[in-house]
């Protein structure tokens, strides 16, 4: 089995989350220096999704700590629904995944604040989450989960479909 983090729970935050927590929305907590990504599109500052605390136990000794997650996307109300970046690509420049401590080698600008997630109405989004320790079956090769007998794939999949609650 391997240990992994589930999200239980989410909690709009009242007031700016400035810690090294895991969150989505609102501004990075930058442990080093700020870092933030450049779209290669249009070389403006990338919008800010989520930071992730790296638990030792999860990934291991190395030196990152906090994960920050970045996407291309316009801006609310203005040209949100004419910017089509092509984010799918993972090397395309239109997302970034920024580890620290460590440097990034993509284009960035020392901005301790940009662009941010959004309610519809265009306002701040920042929630906190509610973390539980769990565990997932190995990982295996499609050929590999196809060889399993059919009860065996229903339990395998069954351990990784976590509905909502």
């Amino acid at each position: 089995m391997v240990a992994v983090w589930r999200i239980a729970g989410y909690h709009r935050a009242d007031t700016p989350v400035t810690g090294q927590v895991t969150k989505f929305g609102g501004q990075p907590g930058w442990l080093g220096a700020p870092q933030w990504p450049l779209g290669a599109a249009r070389g403006t500052p990338m919008r800010f999704l989520c930071q992730i605390v790296l638990e030792a136990e999860l990934v291991g000794d190395g030196p990152g700590r906090l994960a920050y997650v970045f996407v291309s996307h316009g801006d609310h109300g203005h040209d949100a629904e004419d910017f089509d970046p092509d984010v799918v690509f993972p090397d395309g420049g239109e997302n970034a995944v920024i580890v620290q401590p460590g440097a990034f080698t993509g284009p960035t600008i020392p901005l301790t604040s940009g662009p941010t997630l959004y309610h519809g109405d265009g306002s701040p989004a920042e929630y906190t989450v509610d973390l539980v320790r769990d565990e997932d079956p190995e990982p295996m090769s499609p050929e590999a989960y196809l060889a399993l007998p059919p009860e065996r794939r229903d339990q395998c999949f069954q351990a990784l479909d976590v509905e909502d609650s």
